[in-house]
């Protein structure tokens, strides 16, 4: 199970991955009321959970990391000010000055 789970994150050949994910479903199908809803959300969202394997030229982050980063400073920018119109204009001014985010180890660096 669990190198099932691996492979349908991270493997690159496609074989491979159809195996992977070819053994999750008979999984569920055999475990109907024992699956989590982890399992059963990753073959919902196959594609989506897959695209920056399935993709690479699209450059999609592979972490939360970006807008996790994002949002600290957004927080942190919002949290001086106590009026809607003040923090609209200090978040605004805040993505302005940061047009861009990277992910660390990636080769796009248009995030």
């Amino acid at each position: 199970m669990h190198q099932a789970v691996s492979d349908a994150l991270t493997a690159a050949v496609s074989a491979v991955v159809d195996e992977a994910r070819a053994f999750l479903q008979s999984y569920d199908v055999a475990n109907r009321g024992g699956v989590s809803g982890t399992l059963k959300q990753l073959l919902r969202d196959w594609a989506a959970v897959r695209a920056h394997i399935d993709h690479p030229d699209l450059c999609i982050p592979t972490s939360t990391n970006v807008v996790e980063s994002m949002l600290n400073l957004l927080r942190d920018t919002a949290a001086s000010t106590s009026t809607v119109t003040g923090i609209l204009r200090r978040v605004t001014a805040l993505v302005r000055l940061h047009p861009t985010f990277v992910c660390n180890g990636t080769i796009c660096t248009q995030h």
